[in-house]
């Protein structure tokens, strides 16, 4: 599915340049920006103790996978000076977001994440067509293609750091966008944009790698990787919605019949929150005579 909508997104923006002699509302875009987290979710808690393990405070911890460097390859076609559609291309280069944290005088323990993650996005565009200042919106269906979240465990004590690497990769899903932004026209053919936009789309988790477990021994500077000869089922995790006493796993409120140590364990699926708001800095280049 996700391989068809980007052969004929492509296809798409191939169709505009190619036409661009005869399809007056034909262009294309280039645009940069940033997002920040929106609509945050409870992810973890941070944690602090004493010297003697009694807790000195507690609290929440807020995030949303939706912040980072944002770049953008687009294609459109207006129908009329209002009204047209847009087919977006966006790579979303994630921040990291703190899930857990863990603070005592001899250790400290901290997990954080962050996104690579594919997008595209067919929308509805609206312009007040305007010859030099025109404020636009758009909004449309947003489809994450392909990426992964990337979890980091750090361990940190007086005698040895460990360190933890995870890969999750994500289920299909669908989210939205909506822009609102304002194009200062350059000439006939080149404009600028300036736009704010708000991006909402949660992403089941689907399946997970440990990439990466070792512990490195302060003194000695020994490392000792914890993956060699582990087994796929230490290793590799699949996701399921409900687990039943058929997965594999060794959750013990539902004792599974069997477990299978060379098949990956099953561990019960979550939705995670990649909400984001953002602005763009972008050139349009409209084929044609101009509008």
């Amino acid at each position: 599915m996700k391989k068809v909508l980007l052969s004929l997104g492509l296809g798409l923006i191939g169709l505009f340049t190619a036409q661009q002699a005869s399809a007056q509302g034909a262009y294309v875009r280039i645009a940069g920006g940033y997002a920040i987290e929106a609509s945050k979710d409870v992810v973890g808690q941070r944690l602090e103790v004493d010297a003697n393990g009694a807790g000195i405070s507690k609290r929440n911890l807020y995030g949303a996978n939706g912040a980072g460097g944002v770049v953008r390859v687009a294609g459109g076609y207006m129908f009329t000076p209002h009204v047209g559609v847009d087919l977006d291309f966006s790579y979303l280069l994630g921040a990291k977001v703190m899930n857990n944290e863990f603070v005592s005088p001899t250790l400290t323990d901290i997990t954080t994440d962050h996104t690579n993650q594919l997008r595209t996005t067919l929308s509805l565009v609206m312009d007040a067509g305007m010859k030099k200042i025109s404020p636009y919106s758009r909004v449309g269906i947003m489809l994450p293609l392909m990426g992964k979240t990337f979890q980091m465990r750090t361990q940190e004590a007086p005698t040895y750091t460990y360190e933890r690497n995870v890969e999750v990769s994500g289920s299909f899903s669908l989210g939205f966008e909506a822009g609102l932004g304002v194009r200062y026209n350059l000439t006939h053919h080149l404009s600028l944009s300036v736009e704010a936009y708000y991006s909402a789309v949660r992403i089941k988790s689907n399946e997970a790698t440990i990439v990466l477990d070792q512990t490195t021994d302060t003194a000695s500077g020994t490392v000792t990787n914890n993956l060699e000869g582990a087994s796929t089922f230490s290793t590799q995790i699949v996701f399921q919605d409900e687990i039943t006493t058929s997965s594999n796993s060794l959750d013990t409120d539902v004792i599974a019949n069997s477990v299978d140590f060379n098949a990956p364990v099953n561990l019960q699926s979550r939705k995670n929150n990649y909400n984001g708001i953002g602005f763009n800095v972008g050139v349009k280049y409209s084929f044609g005579h101009g509008e």
